[in-house]
């Protein structure tokens, strides 16, 4: 794997080596997640915004109905 540095402020890089020891990782593990973190986060947002943009309509409520009568336990 090949190593480079990225050129932040002394503030923020001794801010991100704190993060990253508190939680027992090295920065480039730490930063990782981070990256990882915002990127579902990006995800999660889309698809919120897609739902709200279009959401659930009467057949769609119909088939949930539907197959929640399909999986519900059976009574005695």
């Amino acid at each position: 794997m090949a190593l480079t540095s990225i050129k932040v402020d002394t503030g923020l890089r001794d801010r991100i080596s704190a993060a990253a020891r508190e939680h027992g990782l090295t920065v480039g593990e730490y930063l990782d997640g981070v990256v990882r973190n915002a990127r579902r986060q990006e995800r999660l947002q889309a698809m919120a915004n897609a739902m709200r943009e279009n959401p659930p309509d009467a057949d769609y409520w119909r088939e949930v109905s539907e197959l929640d009568a399909l999986t519900a336990p059976a009574r005695d």
